[in-house]
């Protein structure tokens, strides 16, 4: 029954989607350590550099949100992938 959600398309695609959040959550918690133990950032800059950071994915979640073409290119994805070919 479930046979076909292991196919190589969908196996390809669950290892790359494992990849890319696995690197795009592993430099947060690393971040702070690296600035301030490595570069000798002081905290209020430190703090300043994540508010940015927070700020510009609060703003980049805001532009797929409204924009219709976010969603149509991240459906055409999921459908390439998940779709049997």
């Amino acid at each position: 029954m479930f046979r076909s959600l292991w196919s190589g398309r969908y196996a390809h695609y669950l290892l790359l989607t494992f990849f890319v959040m696995f690197g795009l959550y592993l430099p947060q918690p690393l971040t702070p350590n690296y600035l301030q133990n490595l570069r000798g950032v002081g905290l209020v800059v430190m703090g300043q550099l994540i508010s940015m950071r927070s700020l510009g994915v609060v703003a980049f979640n805001i532009i797929l949100d409204t924009s219709m073409r976010g969603w149509v290119i991240c459906w055409h994805r999921f459908a390439w992938v998940c779709l049997p070919s």
